[in-house]
């Protein structure tokens, strides 16, 4: 963990995150900072294919919020 960052128990994250979208879109808001970034050729448009995954309009790669973070593949709610 970094100095700056808090750890969350759950309670605190089920608070903090109440349903799938809150979680979803604090991710997407970490890993893009400034906007989409394709992680490919670094093409800063995108369509959005189905909610929370992507298709860049550039090269044509398709990734989703959770790619590469520790729900990757996981196919499961963030939260039950």
């Amino acid at each position: 963990m970094r100095k700056n960052e808090k750890s969350l128990d759950f309670t605190a994250f089920e608070k903090k995150y109440p349903t799938n979208e809150k979680c979803l879109d604090e991710i997407y808001k970490m890993r893009w900072k400034n906007g989409y970034k394709c992680p490919r050729c670094f093409y800063n448009e995108a369509w959005e294919i189905t909610p929370y995954k992507y298709k860049c309009r550039n090269c044509g790669y398709q990734t989703t919020v959770t790619a590469g973070t520790l729900f990757h593949r996981t196919h499961l709610t963030m939260l039950q």
